[in-house]
């Protein structure tokens, strides 16, 4: 994979209940028509290392299911604590 252009690191976007999917879709949504290139779900904004397994597989499924549709590059992180826990994570 070749990555070029804008890639930008998402936020992710919580509720009580955990991850806001309609949130992220919404953020992706609004990435994509500005014409970014590629997205690093979980990335590098501060949350991702704190953030639960569950919570990382969620935020990463609704940064697939909204940029379904574009040729957009998805990146995610394996920065863990730990091999195993890295290893299970980007499984």
């Amino acid at each position: 994979m070749r990555l070029e252009g804008i890639v930008v690191p998402l936020i992710t976007p919580l509720t009580e209940r955990g991850v806001n999917e309609d949130a992220i879709a919404t953020l992706v949504g609004t990435l994509l028509r500005a014409g970014v290139h590629g997205l690093f779900a979980g990335g590098t904004t501060g949350e991702g290392p704190l953030l639960s397994i569950e919570e990382r597989r969620a935020a990463l499924r609704a940064t697939r299911r909204a940029a379904r549709a574009s040729r957009c590059s998805i990146l995610k992180p394996a920065m863990l604590g730990g091999t195993r826990t890295a290893s299970s994570s980007i499984a």
